[in-house]
């Protein structure tokens, strides 16, 4: 069971919550391939003015693993807030992710998702994918180089808009990331 309560500061916004009762599966139908999925009934509820939904709410995820290659594939909707803009609605989303290792030092990386949103006058999409490399120099760094798009939909209804006027937004972006990761070996003690 997952309940959500989602309190706003914004004024004039009502709280809204949700109930989501589920069952929870896992499978292992062959080795190295793991499955495992929730769904149930999502209940909402808005404060103040009654309104209520019931929605189907699931999340699902497959993961196979062999020597070098990595594949996992997650997706489902859900309760969540819809993009800062201050309301609570559903989200649906899938995300894939390959890792290959070339060497034992070197893995290459890429993965995709499309994430959607809808609440209270809101509709937005984003839809991402990435390649990338990574380098582990030694066993407390690593460097890495990737390419990330992503494209976002954006559509709002709102009470500063004239009624039945709709506002949207389109935009790209390109991203090249140069980065390291540095760890460090965690402290030991002992009591005698």
């Amino acid at each position: 069971y997952r309940f959500y309560d989602f309190r706003f500061t914004f004024p004039g916004r009502p709280g809204e919550e949700a109930h989501w009762p589920f069952v929870k599966i896992g499978w292992e139908p062959l080795p190295r391939l793991y499955l495992s999925g929730i769904v149930g009934v999502v209940y909402s509820y808005t404060q103040g003015n009654n309104r209520q939904a019931v929605n189907v709410g699931g999340l699902g995820l497959a993961e196979y693993d062999r020597e070098r290659l990595h594949l996992k594939l997650y997706g489902g909707q859900q309760p969540e807030l819809t993009s800062g803009l201050g309301a609570a609605g559903n989200v649906q989303e899938v995300r894939g992710l390959v890792l290959y290792d070339f060497t034992r030092r070197l893995t290459g990386s890429a993965g995709g998702g499309y994430y959607q949103s809808n609440g209270t006058g809101f509709h937005g999409e984003l839809i991402s994918w990435g390649v990338g490399v990574s380098d582990r120099l030694n066993k407390y760094l690593s460097v890495y180089t990737k390419f990330v798009q992503i494209r976002r939909n954006e559509t709002t209804s709102s009470a500063f808009l004239p009624t039945g006027t709709q506002s949207g937004k389109e935009a790209t972006g390109d991203y090249f990331i140069v980065g390291f990761t540095a760890s460090v070996e965690a402290f030991r003690w002992s009591w005698q």
